[in-house]
Order: structure tokens, then sequence, then C-alpha cells
């Protein structure tokens, strides 16, 4: 009896066979601007001959090197010599600690240059980066007194920022998977506080109703809102004879066809006797995303890389032009279709316009998608389209 005591108090009154999940819905907006994790890293070098200075500058060094090298271990499992001139990467950082013994010994905390770094592992081939590509982020975690969500999201969010995808985080409150969805106005609130670009009322309606579906109702939205990857995450604690059991699954899925990329599944134990068990809960939650994105990283390298390799170059020749207006018309019509990176104005004559861009799908997506924008097709050559309305 005292021993199940023990297990409830350190739960806050939540005992491990009453855990309820949450649902959090993130969304992962690219802005690079906007996009500030930071890394903790440390410096430690042996002062020689009392030249504080010199052991100085040699433990700033190894800590920014310490702060890249933790970085890309999230993709990267040995990462140490792939990588030079780490101080390159860092944009600014601040001395959290130092002590100066026999030894220099600094601890930092590093702002890393995600877009710099993305491009450099891009050059060398390593990895394929996202280059604007939005990706949804799902959690599912447990609903008790622990805090996972502020000690599992950085690990995702910098995982993501590796590949090229700058977030800003838009989240819909938790609730108990049997409750009511949140109201609209605290989803509305929460949206505009994260930076969101729609409207509060447009950013509420998909909040509440992302809340109150399930994941059905997630890839679709997604799909509309022209986000190619949905990514979902879940957390599990499942109370064992000797304390409890954490298990963690990932996987990375494309929603033009709703086809999954990759799914990783990690599992831990936490022994009952454990001093500070919630402490252990969370860590072990930690070392379980941190463990499954390496797993997921090549997925994601080779699903972004075969995307590149779709990029078409597209001309758009539309005849039977009447007004002036209607150029600008068609071309706001044409950038707003799904997967068109890139389109501009070429040419102009009496009764045709023609239009040049970069699609990031296969040519006949880009035809089903011209057709249901309500134009006729009049020939296809290669990545040259001619239509009329």
């Amino acid at each position: 009896m005292r021993e199940k005591k023990d297990k409830k108090l350190s739960f806050g009154y939540f005992t491990p066979s009453l855990f309820h999940y949450s649902l959090i819905f993130i969304l992962l907006w690219i802005n690079l601007g906007f996009c500030e994790q930071l890394i903790v890293a440390e410096g430690k070098v042996p002062i020689v001959r009392g030249n504080i200075r010199n052991a100085y500058e040699q433990a700033l060094n190894k800590a920014m090197e310490d702060a890249v090298t933790k970085t890309l271990c999230l993709v990267l499992p040995k990462s140490n010599k792939l990588i030079k001139n780490a101080q390159d990467f860092i944009i600014s950082y601040s001395i959290l600690q130092q002590n100066y013994t026999d030894y220099c010994q600094l601890q930092i905390e590093a702002k890393i240059d995600w877009k710099k770094l993305a491009k450099a592992l891009d050059t060398k081939g390593i990895i394929s980066t996202g280059d604007g590509k939005r990706v949804l982020l799902f959690l599912k975690l447990p609903l008790a007194n622990i805090d996972f969500q502020s000690q599992i999201l950085p690990i995702w969010k910098r995982f993501f920022l590796v590949f090229g995808l700058s977030p800003i985080v838009a989240q819909i409150p938790a609730r108990h998977r049997y409750a009511r969805p949140p109201p609209a106005r605290n989803a509305s609130k929460l949206a505009c506080e994260a930076g969101g670009s729609a409207s509060p009322q447009a950013i509420a309606g998909r909040a509440q109703a992302l809340a109150g579906g399930g994941e059905d109702e997630l890839l679709d939205y997604a799909y509309k809102s022209d986000i190619p990857l949905v990514f979902a995450f879940s957390l599990e604690i499942n109370p064992v004879p000797k304390g409890w059991q954490l298990t963690a699954k990932g996987t990375l899925r494309e929603t033009t066809r709703q086809k999954i990329i990759g799914t990783a599944i990690g599992k831990s134990s936490v022994i009952a006797q454990e001093t500070g068990a919630i402490s252990a809960l969370v860590k072990s939650g930690q070392d379980l995303a941190r463990g499954l994105a390496p797993k997921l990283a090549r997925h994601l390298h080779l699903w972004l890389k075969k995307q590149k390799q779709n990029i078409h170059r597209v001309t758009l020749r539309v005849s039977d032009i009447h007004a002036y207006s209607e150029v600008f018309t068609l071309l706001k019509t044409f950038r707003e279709i799904r997967g068109m990176r890139y389109i501009c104005l070429s040419e102009i004559s009496a009764k045709e316009v023609a239009y040049e861009g970069h699609y990031a799908n296969p040519i006949p997506y880009l035809i089903n998608e011209l057709t249901a924008c309500g134009f006729s097709i009049d020939g296809v050559k290669k990545g040259r389209i001619l239509l009329h309305k």
C-alpha cells in the first residue's frame, strides 16, 4: 500500500493507470526570420602556464563546435567531422557558466544560423533540405502534472530546422480526448500570439475544426492548405510490475497520396523505486524522441531529394485572351496552384499570353490542377502546356 501511495503522490494525484492523453496540434510555417532555437553547449580546455585568455578562446571554440555537433546529432549519428568552422553557423551566444581552476570550462547558449547550416549540409550532399516546404506537426502526449511538451517539442522543432524547415508555432490548447472542443476565442488568441498570418476568425475556425476531428481530418486539412508533410509523434506511459514503460512513435506522412514516408518506434522503462520519478519519466521521453530522430532523418532526406528531382520548368500558353485585366487574374490563379513554386509573365501577344515557372510535382498533377480551375487543355509537350478558358 505504501508503494502505491508513493506512486500516486509522485504524479500530482494522477495514478499511472489513469493517464489521459491530450491532442496538441502545432502548425509549423516556413519563416526563417522568426525562428530562434537555442542550443546549450560546453567547452573545456586546460589552462597552460597561467594563460587564461588563450584557454578561454579555445574553450569558447570547443563550445561552439559542441553546439553545432549537438544540432547535427539529431539527424546524423556521426556528425563531429562533417562541418568545419562551427563559428560560421553561430549567430550569437551568451555565457551561462564559467569556471577557472586547472581548466577553463564554459557553458554557452548559442543561437544557430539554421538557414546557413541547412544550406551547407545540402551543398555537401549530406541531406536534402525543404526549401520552403511546410510541415504539420501533431503531438499526442500524456495529460498529467508532467510537462512533456516543453521538453519534447524543441527536439522536433530542431529536427525540422536542420532540414531547412523553420517553424512559427500556433498551438491549440490541450484538452481531454472526451472533452468538448476549446472555445474559438482561445484558439484565436493563441494563434495570433504565435504570429499566424491569417485572420483571427479563419485561424479559430480551422483550429476548432482540427481539435474536433481525427487524423483523417488533419490530413485533409494539410492537403487543402498545400502542406505536403504531416509528422505525428505519440508518447504513451503504461504501468508495469516494477514501474512504468514508455513507448514513443513517430510517423512522417506526405499528404498528396496520404502515404507513410517513415515510421520509428522506441521503448524505455523507469523503475518504481527510482528517486525523482517525474524527472526520470521526462528524461526518458526526451531520450526516446531524440533516439527516433536519426531513424526518421533518412526517410525525410530521401523524400526531399525525390521532391527536388520532380521540380519541372513549365510554360503555360493561354489563348483567347480578350481583356488586359485577364492577364493578371490568370497570373494570380496560377500562383495559387498547389506545387507551383514560382511563376511570372513572360510574353504577351494580341490574343495569347505565356507564363513561365517551376512546378514541384509531376506534370500530370499540374494538368489535373489546371482542369480543376476550369481550363481546357489544347496540347502538352514536356513542360509546355497550351490551354484556354
